[in-house]
Parts: structure tokens; sequence; C-alpha cells
């Protein structure tokens, strides 16, 4: 594996991060890095946490690559010096820092800040007395505050810090708080390996607890440690999609963050760590990797791809196969309960084409075998019949919700009957199929979220390929499809077949008419979902939930300073936990109801979705997103090119329901 490619990465972010620091000697800013505050004059304080980006300065000053332009050279030391003086001086009294509003006494800022500037004050060999001081201050802040919320990572970094600054200024009066807090850290662990980030598992922020636990291993060799470490890596070992992507929407906190620095170090004793590294440098390797490139956030992956990149084990394990235990069609269920996240992987037939990334046709009902019926449009009757294809609409209205049994009686015809759905007027390859009271023949479909832009030449692979299979010129093809599903977020999923994205889906979105303004209805907000699993099937239902998305408007800004500037600087954590309550956690009901049925069906994967309501009468429109996410976390809501997939438009399907009608939607991928 090339190990420059986290180095070139995060190289590539340094003119960003040097363009956000005040580099001017005389200015009474200088180093400071939040260029909304001391260039735009937008903000009224500056964000303890952009003094982060001090370490991965350093780490490029001492990254010696041909192509690195900064490497030695002396203005970015003197940068860096000038960044951590500004983090001692911008920071209160008691050594705390604020994040997004004054007063606000951030854990987070003040522990990713200190440990860049700790790390950067050691490997440039500084000596101020005025720092030392100041990192004396943070590291007693930290020692005594605890936040609120769980958040794992965090509490990962303020232990690490402690370690650190401990080491620096020779002293042991920490070690009790760093125990302390380690043994709460570790009790927030699962039995499966991951730790807690709020209301679930997030596999991402999990990487970053394992990279700040796995240098504290590295200082701190203890035996209580090495057990955890060795779990956690374990369970991470999983979220490495076959193409080399990592995490999503599935997650509890929907981000993609790798750090893979943990993994290097955990790799010099645990060997298996490092095939983490080589899976996703093969994504970085094909441009999958999220964009970071935000002023907040730019800093955590660039200086923890440079630490990747230094500390990279030269000697490293044969390449990981994925496989399943037996080469079988049936799914190969890996259930991690307490993460209420499922990976099922089976093999798939007549899966090889261009791009293998798309269902492949039905011959016997395909347009070319059966040309009478190019759209395969299986309709549910109000007698709970399946009927043959017809291309009129059905004029009685279903007054009964799609109940389980009439799932089943479609399911009972689905192998034979529902093939890919071809558009009679493009000729382009559908791949879903919906099921409602009325069907619109006369209107093409929408297009799929698992479609492609190139649709016509895909459509000419598949009829190609499958006549090919038919005439017997060509071998019988297998090939592996990889589901990873979240329970916890109803059914929020992602499906690759034969390494390669197909499907990421978000559940069921509505925008409802609330008076003047609109609110968002989602399937997809963690709770806790009923389900049924089976040996092939999983079933999940329950209610949408109302999205979080409060805004800052000028009176809530005004409220939110008169508060901190007065009484809640005194109280920052209750602030703060009023602010998780709004913006964070919980799930509000919304008035509508879910099924989603997924099905392995001869090597195929069949989604059927119900959603239901008393009345649509409010429903302005819907759909199902690639990467719709409807909570405030900061490393969230990244682009990543997984996300280049079509909305689902069901719009017109919720605009024909009647009240007590439902909607129901089928795909096999």
């Amino acid at each position: 594996m090339n190990r420059d490619l986290f180095a070139r990465e995060a190289i590539g972010q340094i003119p960003k991060i040097l363009t956000l620091l005040d580099r001017n000697p005389h200015s009474p800013t200088y180093g400071c890095f939040d260029r909304n505050f001391w260039h735009y004059k937008i903000i009224d304080f500056p964000s303890g946490m952009a003094q982060e980006f001090v370490w991965p300065l350093t780490l490029v000053y001492q990254t010696n690559l041909p192509d690195n332009p900064y490497y030695q050279k002396p203005v970015i030391r003197d940068w860096v010096e000038a960044g951590i003086f500004y983090a001692a001086h911008s920071a209160h009294q008691d050594g705390s820092c604020d994040d997004y509003f004054p007063f606000e006494r951030a854990a987070g800022a003040a522990a990713f800040s200190l440990l860049a500037c700790l790390e950067s004050y050691r490997q440039l060999e500084l000596n101020h007395y005025e720092l030392l001081k100041f990192f004396e201050r943070r590291a007693d802040w930290l020692a005594h505050h605890q936040e609120s919320g769980k958040l794992a990572n965090h509490q990962a970094l303020i232990v690490l810090c402690l370690e650190l600054t401990g080491k620096l200024l020779e002293t042991s009066k920490w070690e009790s708080a760093k125990l302390r807090r380690l043994e709460q850290l570790l009790s927030w662990q699962n039995s499966e390996g991951w730790f807690q980030e709020y209301e679930g598992c997030d596999p991402g922020y999990h990487t970053l607890a394992i990279s700040a636990l796995a240098r504290l291993y590295q200082l701190w060799p203890d035996s209580h440690l090495k057990e955890p470490l060795k779990k956690a890596v374990e369970f991470a070992t999983h979220f490495v999609h076959p193409d080399g992507s990592y995490g999503g929407e599935y997650t509890s906190r929907n981000t993609y963050n790798f750090f893979p620095h943990g993994f290097e170090l955990v790799g010099e004793w645990l060997p298996e760590a490092l095939t983490i590294n080589d899976q996703f440098l093969i994504g970085l390797a094909n441009n999958l990797n999220p964009c970071y490139a935000d002023d907040h956030i730019i800093g955590h992956h660039t200086w923890n791809y440079l630490l990747a990149w230094r500390d990279f084990v030269s000697d490293r394990p044969q390449s990981y196969a994925r496989s399943l235990n037996k080469p079988s069609n049936k799914p190969n269920k890996i259930w991690f309960p307490g993460a209420q996240i499922m990976i099922w992987r089976t093999v798939i037939a007549n899966a090889e084409h261009p791009d293998n990334n798309i269902p492949q046709l039905d011959s016997e009902n395909s347009p070319e075998t059966n040309p009478g019926n190019p759209q395969n449009v299986l309709n549910v009757t109000p007698d709970s019949k399946i009927t043959e294809p017809i291309t009129e609409p059905i004029t009685e209205p279903i007054t009964e919700p799609i109940t389980e049994a009439i799932t089943e009686k479609i399911t009972e015809h689905l192998p034979e009957k529902l093939a890919n759905l071809e558009d009679a007027n493009n000729g382009k390859i559908q791949d879903y199929l919906y099921l409602s009271n009325s069907p619109s023949p006369e209107k093409p479909a929408a297009k799929s979220p698992l479609s492609t832009e190139n649709n016509e030449l895909k459509s000419e692979s598949i009829q190609s390929h499958n006549q090919e299979n038919i005439s017997g010129n060509e071998p019988h093809k297998t090939a592996m499809a990889e589901l990873y599903l979240a329970i916890n977020k109803g059914g929020v999923f992602k499906l690759f077949i034969d390494g390669q994205l197909v499907a990421s889906d978000t559940q069921f979105s509505l925008l409802v008419s609330d008076g003047k303004k609109a609110k968002n209805a989602v399937g997809h907000l963690v709770d806790t979902y009923e389900y049924e699993l089976g040996e092939n099937e999983i079933i999940i239902h329950g209610h949408l939930g109302w999205a979080k998305q409060k805004l800052m408007t000028p009176l809530n800004l005004i409220i939110l300073r008169g508060v901190m500037l007065t009484v809640g600087r005194f109280f920052p954590n209750l602030i703060r936990k009023i602010l998780q309550k709004m913006l964070i956690t919980g799930k509000q009901k919304a008035p509508f109801k879910f099924v989603r049925r997924l099905q392995w069906i001869d090597g195929q994967l069949q989604i059927t979705d119900s959603l239901s309501a008393e009345s649509w009468d409010k429903v302005l429109s819907a759909g199902i997103g690639c990467d719709q996410t409807s909570i405030y976390v900061v490393m969230s809501r990244t682009f990543q090119p997984g996300q280049l997939q079509p909305w689902l438009d069901l719009t017109a399907e919720i605009k024909r329901l009647s009240p007590g009608e439902s909607l129901t939607v089928q795909r096999i991928l």
C-alpha cells in the first residue's frame, strides 16, 4: 500500500489552513485561525477549536516528501508558535475556551486544541514558561469538567491530554483524574466493542476514540487498556466497505469519519488492524474519501492522516480478501444487537457487467422476449389479489392499508414477475416498482436512487450479457453483495455489489404543511423500532419523526447572547444540554407509520416500503434520498461521491392517495 496517499491528501489541505490563519505579526490577532473572527469580523469571539490547526502545520513542517513545499520552512514554525500563543491569550482565565457561543466552555474544543498545542510544542522543541502555565490551566479545567452527553471520543482525547501534559510538566497531579476518566470511558464501551456517541454507535467517531487510546497506550502501556483497544479495532473492521469507503448515514451520528493513525499504532502489536487502513487506502486512491474542507473541521483528518503517514508500519500482513465463510447464496449475517446494525453478505448470480452496480434483467419478462409487457407492473387490487400486469389505472381505490398478508402474496410472485422495469418511452432500465392505488402508465417512471447517469449504456450491456448467458456462450458468474443496515434508524442502508455501491437509502421523507411553515417528517431518526428477523428477511416498522431543523434567527441570537453574557456564563453545561435536546437527541413522532421489509430472494435484494397515514392533505412532497440526515452533528453532511444518486420523488403517488390509503414502493436490486 502507498502510504504517501495519506500525506498527499493532507498536504492538499494546507493552503486553506494557512488562508484561515492571521499571519500578520503586527496584528492583534496574529496566530488566530478563525477567519470569521479576525478577517470577516462576522462573529464576536474566536473559536478555540480553530487553534487545533497548529498541529497540521507542525506535521507538514516535518514531513519529508519531494512535493511538500512546507518542509522545514522557518516561517511555518513561526506561525505554529504564534498559534499556540493565541490559544493561550484567547482562553478564559480558567484555561477553557469557547467554540460556538461566548462562555460556552466547550470540552471538545478545549481537548482538541490542547492536544494539538502540546504535541506541536513538544515536536518543535519550544521553550516558553507562559505556554507551560497555559497547558497546566487547561489540563486542570479538563480534569474537573464533565460535559453533558456521552461522547466517547471527547473523553478519550481528555485522557490523552492529561497524560501528555503530565509528562511534559513532569508531574503526576492529574494521575487520579486520568484514571477516573479512563474508567468512565471504558464503562461506555459496549460488549460488541464500540464506544457510546450520544444515542448509539458511530463507527466514524469510534475510529477517533481508537486513535486517542492507541496513542495513550503507546505512552502508557497499561494491560487494562489493551483488551478494550483490541475489541474496538475488531469492531471497526466490519465497517470498511468493499469499495474502501467507511461509515455513512446508517450510523448514529451520520459520519464518514475515518481516523487512520490509531490502526497503525495498534498494528504494531495487532497486525490485523493494518488491513483496515489498507482497505481504506484503496478508497482513498479512488477518490472515495469524504470532503472535510470546511473552515471548522478541516484540521482533524489533516493531522491524523499525517500521523498515519509518519507512523506507517512497513511490515504488513497479506491483503484482506472479502468473502463469506462458505460460498453460498444464503445471506451471511453479522448482527450487532447493541449497535442495532446488521451486515448481510451473500453471493449473487449473473452480476458481472461493465459497472457491476445494477441489477440483472429477468430474461423471461424482458422487453425483447416479452414485448407485449414493456413495463411489467404488478398491481394490488382492492380485494388483495395479484393480477396480471395491466395498462390502465385502477379506478376503484384501495380502502385498506397494505397488510403483511398482501405483501406476502406480492413477494410470492416476485421472483418470476418483478424484473427491472423498462420505460416504454425511452428504453431506460428502471429498477424499482410502484404499487399504489392508482398507477399511471402514461407517466414515465421517476428515476430510482439506484439508477446511474449512463442508463443507456448500462441497459445495452445488461441485455447483451443476459443473451450470452441464455445462449450458453458464457459461464455462470457470481459476485458478492453486502448490505449495511441500521435497524435503529428505520432501516437506513447501503448496498454494495461486486465491490461497488449500488444503493444508499435514508428512508421516507415528507414535507408537511404546518400553517405558514413546513415541517419535515423522516424515517431515519434514531429510535427503538420494532423488527422481525428471519433467515432471509427483516421487517422494521414504526413512526416517522419530525426532523430537527431549527435555525438561528436574529432574535434567537440576541436571546442566546443575552443569556450567556449574564446567568448562562455560570451554567454553560445546562445551556449545552438544552441545545443538545433541541438539535441532536430525542425524537418527536410524526403521524405517519412505515413498514420496511428487506428480503433476499434468488440472490436479489427486494425492498418493500409501505407508508400509511390517516390523512395526506398536508403532505406537500415526498421522496427517498440517498444521504438525508436530520440532526446536528459537526462532522456529518460532508460530501462523499456515493451521494451522487438522484432523489426518488414520490410526490405524485402521495397526491393520488385518499385518507386512510397506503403507499407501497417496491424495488429489486
